[in-house]
């Protein structure tokens, strides 16, 4: 039949046929995800099961990214504190690296993955429901979820994102096995303040319908549950949950050595580790840092300024277009073990803190907290000026304040700064491990019904 249709249809009347069956396909799939359709009532775990985690989160080592380290520390601490993990994620898009590869390493054994496969479908996009994460990436996303899960129904369905497409396949798939759900925000949904989440008409009614029907939200600050709280009138607040972001020390295994007193201290390093991208421009800081170089020359002979990671092209440009070139350097995306050790090594590390980030804390500032060296934070205000002042890691400058930064620059250049108070206990309470520990015993309690 369909060498017949190749024969006596046209390429683009086949494509347009093919466009047309294919979005009915895919619109009858999702009426069919939508119906109260419960699990047999045999899929009920027996006396003595382990409690099962049905761990929903699209990217997931052997891929690396901002958004697997969170989810792949629950299923590594989850499994070994002995709840049987299922993770259901989506297709590896990435090339395996050497990165994925030992982040997968940590994984243990008895978690199981389950990647969505492509459905193979090409249906006209115009004509499908438009959701954060992709309509299609949804669809593929529960039907692997409802394919693992199948032969035991989950204790818990907990669901991260962005994207969030995750959260209405968790919600589906909590509906159908009739199981509590957690929705554990990394980032914000419709609420994002930042343009790497986009949102269309349907993401905020299906962001209330997912509120809803959660047991527990988790959120990474208290700004972001305060705010969900005043945004989402009918999400309770003994429903919601912080659960912090953390740091890893294995990534820091080899490297006591190191330190700033190690490395070449004239000029002093200032670095910026991670991505620069859109939503952290530096344009702002280094308007300030031109003019404050204007005004005190010699301090262009005793610093440099390092730029670790990927750059957007806008950030790139206007590093490009500093006034003092000689003391910019850019260094591509670096395997974790040497950002670590180039974060030991500086007299000081950067952080851009724009006003659109005030309900967050972006996973670098836990990492430089590790690393030791004063952090010194462009723009006062929200968690992470909060947390560096509280701390007293480094200091906090406000946006236009070039006096504040001239005194930065001077204590980084000569090694003047102040002995900061341990924070050894602190980390301790803060590490990936820690979090997930938490985040089991939250999963217990919702699964007992507590």
């Amino acid at each position: 039949m369909r060498e017949l249709v190749r024969r006596l249809l046209p390429d683009t009347l086949r494509v347009v046929l093919r466009g047309c069956v294919d979005t009915v396909r895919a619109r009858a799939r999702w009426v069919q995800i939508r119906l109260p359709l419960r699990a047999s009532e045999s899929l009920k775990p027996r006396p003595g099961d382990a409690l099962r985690l049905g761990l929903l989160a699209t990217r997931f080592p052997p891929e690396v990214g901002g958004g697997t380290y969170r989810p792949a520390s629950l299923a590594r601490y989850a499994g070994k504190g002995g709840l049987n993990v299922t993770v259901i994620a989506g297709p590896t898009r990435q090339r395996v690296t050497a990165a994925g590869e030992y982040l997968a390493g940590h994984v243990p054994k008895q978690v199981t993955v389950h990647r969505a496969d492509r459905s193979g479908l090409r249906p006209f996009d115009r004509l499908l429901p438009a959701l954060q994460g992709g309509f299609l990436d949804l669809l593929e996303l529960y039907t692997a979820g409802d394919r693992a899960l199948q032969d035991r129904r989950p204790d818990v369905i907990l669901a991260t994102g962005p994207p969030f497409n995750t959260f209405v396949a968790a919600e589906r798939l909590s509906d159908r096995y009739g199981c509590p759900l957690i929705l554990d925000y990394r980032d914000e949904w419709t609420e994002c303040p930042f343009d790497f989440v986009e949102t269309g008409p349907l993401d905020r009614p299906w962001e209330k319908r997912c509120l809803a029907s959660a047991e527990r939200v988790i959120f990474t600050t208290e700004s972001q549950r305060i705010h969900a709280l005043d945004r989402f009138p009918r999400l309770e607040a003994d429903r919601c949950v912080v659960l912090p972001n953390g740091w890893e020390p294995n990534d820091w295994a080899g490297l006591e050595a190191y330190g700033a007193t190690t490395a070449q201290t004239s000029p002093a390093v200032i670095s910026f580790v991670g991505n620069l991208g859109d939503h952290t421009p530096p344009d702002e800081f280094l308007d300030e840092l031109e003019v404050v170089l204007e005004r005190r020359p010699e301090l262009r002979e005793g610093i440099r300024f390092r730029f670790v990671g990927q750059e957007s092209p806008s950030s790139a440009e206007r590093l490009a277009a500093f006034s003092f070139p000689e003391m910019i350097e850019s260094v591509e995306q670096v395997p974790k073990a040497e950002a670590s050790r180039m974060m030991r090594e500086s007299a000081a590390l950067l952080l851009l803190n724009g006003r659109r980030l005030h309900r967050y804390i972006p996973g670098k500032l836990y990492e430089y907290l590790a690393a030791g060296p004063p952090v010194i934070v462009h723009g006062s205000g929200g968690e992470v000026g909060a947390l560096v002042e509280r701390l007293e890691a480094g200091c906090v400058l406000a946006s236009g304040d070039h006096e504040a930064l001239t005194e930065a620059l001077v204590r980084t250049r000569d090694g003047s700064w102040p002995t900061f108070p341990d924070r050894s206990a602190w980390l301790a309470e803060h590490t990936r491990e820690a979090i997930a520990q938490r985040t089991v015993e939250l999963v217990r309690a919702v699964a007992e019904g507590g």
